[in-house]
């Protein structure tokens, strides 16, 4: 009888954690609209073990990855890189936060959004809580010669919802559909 209640025990627990397939980011525009340079989630070498996180319309370029508890890794690498989040003191944008691919589990509390599929993080530390992502194209500070990248930022709750002139709010699908 107890080995019973162990197997059903052991079985419920397995059929309550979600496991999903490996997958492309993407994203799209928060509000609909469209979204020139919105695309697949890459990386883009910024030194050793660090990458800026960037969106691109060429699949060769896009990172396959993986939800992995709290952790968004991705493969393509030697070792484990994940998403990393910076909080937005350290952004040259005003409100909005750096957003890596990094060598490493950097950065936990990513989730599934409330039943929408959105890869959410959920952080108080950045003064929002959710799936508020922005695209600014930029220079990226000693890549400047590679040219303008449509670079991924965190948006945090104090910035305009509607974006700036520089950022538009986007969404990130793919990990949980």
């Amino acid at each position: 009888m107890f080995s019973k209640l162990l197997s059903l025990g052991a079985l419920l627990v397995g059929s309550s954690l979600a496991v999903y397939p490996p997958a492309y980011l993407s994203a799209s525009s928060a509000w609909g609209n469209g979204c020139e340079d919105c695309g697949y989630v890459a990386a883009f070498h910024t030194g050793a073990g660090t990458n800026a996180a960037i969106l691109t319309n060429d699949t060769n370029q896009a990172l396959l990855g993986q939800f992995d508890q709290t952790y968004w890794t991705f493969n393509g690498f030697s070792s484990v890189y994940s998403l990393y989040m910076q909080p937005t003191a350290e952004s040259k944008f005003q409100n909005y936060g750096n957003v890596g691919i990094n060598a490493g589990y950097t950065t936990a509390g990513f989730s599934e959004g409330d039943e929408d599929g959105l890869l959410v993080w959920n952080n108080t530390d950045m003064a929002n809580i959710g799936s508020w992502f922005a695209l600014c194209p930029t220079l990226i500070p000693g890549y400047e010669s590679a040219g303008v990248q449509a670079q991924i930022f965190w948006q945090s709750n104090e910035a305009p919802s509607e974006g700036t002139e520089d950022c538009t709010p986007i969404v990130i699908h793919g990990a949980f559909e």
